[in-house]
């Protein structure tokens, strides 16, 4: 196991994970104010559901490479939130494409 390993899984097992529930709840996925009818909506409220979980471990990744003081594993936790950021960048452009060719009379 190489130094980098155990001092990111040093790092990551201090860490209060409450607040990054792995599976999403009905309450943070089913939004009740949603009135669209379309057949999609479940994938829309679950896109959206995955682009919050992706920043926010983005920025989970910056806090910890903010507050590491060993540079290998702080540029390993700088690339980790780069590749979040990126994958919330797909997601983000994915639900964009969907919502600009949804009929705006069923939403």
């Amino acid at each position: 196991m190489s130094a980098i390993y155990r001092l990111f899984r040093a790092c990551l097992m201090a860490q209060d994970w409450t607040a990054f529930p792995v599976y999403p709840s009905e309450a943070s996925v089913k939004s009740p104010e949603s009135s669209c009818e379309h057949t999609c909506q479940r994938d829309c409220e679950l896109l959206n559901e995955a682009l919050r979980r992706e920043q926010r471990i983005a920025l989970f990744y910056d806090s910890l490479s903010n507050q590491c003081d060993y540079p290998d594993v702080r540029r390993f936790l700088s690339e980790l939130a780069a590749e979040k950021k990126q994958a919330a960048q797909r997601i983000s452009d994915t639900v964009n494409r969907m919502y600009s060719s949804f009929d705006p009379a069923g939403c």
